[in-house]
C-alpha cells in the first residue's frame, strides 16, 4: 500500500525537526520520520549561535530556549598543557542575542519536536528509510516500520 505525502523529512535532528515545523507553519503537509526511539542521548551540538537563536526568535521559540541554556557570554581555549590560545569575547555580536547559548543537542531536539507537535506534526520514531527511487512525478520512498512491516511512501 503506497500512501501520499507533499514531503517526507527524514531525520529528526535539529535540521529536520525544524525544517517539518517551517513546512508545516507554510502549508506544506510533510511527515517526519526517525529510526531513534527519541532525541539523540549526546550531543554533536552544545551551544546554539546568535544567528539561530534570530532565527528561532522569528518563529517566537528563542525564549524558550533561552530559558532551558545558560547563557556564554566569553570562551577561551587552551592547549592540552594548559596555555591560553584563545579569548572569545560575545557581548559585542551585532545580534539580540550577544552571547552563544550552551544547550546540549538533546535539549534543542526536544524543544523542536515540542514546537512540531504545538503545530500539529508528531516524528513518527522507530521508522527506518530503507529505500528510495526518484521517478518522474517525485520520490517513492520505502519505510520500515516499528512492527517490522515496510511502507511505500509517495
Amino acid at each position: 500500500m503506497a500512501t501520499d505525502t507533499q514531503v517526507l523529512v527524514v531525520g529528526a535532528g535539529p535540521v529536520g525537526l525544524f525544517m517539518a515545523a517551517e513546512l508545516n507553519r507554510h502549508g506544506v503537509s510533510c511527515r517526519i520520520v526517525d529510526k531513534n526511539d527519541g532525541p539523540t542521548h549526546d550531543s554533536r551540538a552544545v551551544a546554539v549561535q546568535a544567528r539561530t537563536l534570530e532565527i528561532l526568535e522569528s518563529v517566537g521559540l528563542a525564549d524558550e530556549f533561552v530559558q532551558a541554556g545558560n547563557i556564554s557570554h566569553a570562551k577561551a581555549a587552551y592547549t592540552s598543557d594548559h596555555k591560553l590560545i584563545k579569548y572569545l569575547t560575545f557581548d559585542e555580536l551585532d545580534s539580540a542575542f550577544p552571547f552563544i547559548l550552551q544547550l546540549p543537542q538533546s535539549q534543542t531536539e526536544r524543544l523542536l519536536a515540542r514546537y512540531l507537535a504545538r503545530l500539529g506534526t508528531e516524528v513518527e520514531r522507530r521508522v527506518e528509510l530503507v529505500a528510495f527511487e526518484q521517478r518522474e512525478d517525485g520520490v517513492r520512498a520505502t519505510l520500515r516500520l516499528p512492527d517490522g512491516g515496510q511502507e511505500t511512501v509517495d
